[in-house]
């Protein structure tokens, strides 16, 4: 995680032909929206990178509690995309040749155990209490236990759907067709930066920066025109973007 937060902390930076190239306010809001993004997705929230990869995000009890409601004839529901799995650990331990498993605290019957795909670790030896979150593939309910497999951390998966948003955000930036939430996204990121008030610290204070960001109010239908036409100014495509999608973060 501290790898991954200095990572994102590195300055923004956008080809110098690129069609757009944000000022540093909006390079801090981006950054500091990144951070947000890995941190929520690491520790099992909902976030934007989950939600453009059609992650869901589900705690352990919440699990167990669906299973044991379910109709006991009814099929067992596939999962069709991954799903992020948290809670608080309750026991792990490991079998020769299908590698670490995780049960999790706050789970009834059936309870609820995660494992590892092949060659995935987790940094550190998690303990008894601690909150972990994975990103599993595989479902499957046997005797008194729902067993989630195929899982990887979390963290890791925030670090690589972070580097693809940040791709897609350079793609935008340099004119290049998206889809509507990163276009979305991107205007949202301007519009708040073009709110922050003098002394936000963006750049140059993170925790106040974020403060600032949060603290700003939907901007008004003019700010909204005059960022887009900066944009179409500039050739950006913006295309994909509907005039009626809401802000994708802050209130």
């Amino acid at each position: 995680m501290k790898k991954l937060l200095a990572l994102l902390c590195v300055s923004w930076s956008v080809p110098a032909d690129a069609a757009y190239v944000p000022n540093a306010t909006e390079q801090a809001v981006l950054e500091a929206v990144l951070r947000d993004e890995v941190v929520s997705f690491s520790t099992g929230g909902h976030s934007f990178v989950g939600e453009s990869q059609g992650i869901v995000p589900v705690t352990a009890a919440s699990a167990s509690q669906a299973m044991a409601a379910r109709d006991r004839n009814a099929r067992m529901p596939e999962l069709k995309q991954p799903l992020l799995l948290s809670g608080a650990l309750a026991a792990t331990g490991s079998v020769a040749g299908q590698g670490e498993w995780f049960d999790f605290a706050d789970t009834a019957a059936p309870k609820v155990r995660a494992r590892l795909a092949p060659g995935q670790t987790l940094a550190g030896k998690p303990k008894a209490g601690q909150a972990l979150a994975l990103v599993c593939g595989k479902m499957d309910l046997a005797k008194d236990t729902l067993s989630f497999s195929g899982c990887e951390p979390a963290a890791a998966v925030a670090e690589r759907e972070a580097a693809r948003l940040k791709n897609a955000l350079a793609a935008f930036y340099q004119g290049k067709p998206t889809d509507a939430k990163v276009a979305t996204l991107a205007i949202n990121i301007s519009l708040y930066a073009q709110e922050l008030p003098a002394g936000s610290g963006c750049p140059g204070d993170e925790a106040r920066c974020g403060a600032s960001i949060a603290a700003v109010k939907l901007p008004s239908l003019g700010h909204k025109n005059a960022v887009l036409q900066r944009l179409r100014e500039a050739g950006v495509d913006l295309s994909a973007f509907s005039p009626r999608q809401q802000p994708l973060f802050g209130h």
